[in-house]
C-alpha cells in the first residue's frame, strides 16, 4: 500500500479497451467513489479506438490526465494537464500540446497533500 496525504492507495489498475460506443479516450474509476472517503481502488483505461491513432506524446496527455484523477485532481480549464479535452477548441493536447504535469496541476497536488 502507498499511503500519500490523506489518501490509502489499495491498487491502482491501468487498462486499455477498444470501445466505439463511447465519446471517451480516457476514463478513470475511483472506489469508492464518495469523495468523502478515501478510496482504496483506481482504475485507469485508455480507449484504443481513439488512442490507437494517438502520437505517443498525444497519449501521454490521455494518461497523464486520467492519473491527475487518481490523485483527486478535478477538471480544470485552459492550459493544464487536468483540462478534460484532448483535442476540440481550448483542448489540452490539440490547442496547448500539454502532456505533463503543468505548475497549476503540482500546485493542486500540493494544496491537496
Amino acid at each position: 500500500m502507498v499511503s500519500a496525504g490523506h489518501v490509502d492507495y489499495e491498487d491502482v489498475g491501468l487498462f486499455s479497451t477498444t470501445n466505439s460506443g463511447v465519446g471517451w479516450d480516457g476514463l478513470t474509476f475511483l472506489s469508492p467513489s464518495n469523495s468523502a472517503n478515501p478510496y482504496t481502488y483506481a482504475q485507469v483505461t485508455l480507449n484504443n479506438y481513439y488512442t490507437g491513432a494517438y502520437s505517443a506524446a498525444q497519449r501521454r496527455s490521455v494518461a497523464g490526465h486520467e492519473l491527475g484523477h487518481v490523485f483527486w485532481l478535478a477538471h480544470e480549464s485552459g492550459s493544464v494537464l487536468m483540462n478534460p479535452y484532448t483535442c476540440g477548441a481550448n483542448s489540452r493536447w490539440c490547442t496547448y500540446s500539454i502532456n505533463t504535469p503543468t505548475g497549476d496541476d503540482v500546485n493542486g497536488i500540493n494544496a491537496i497533500y
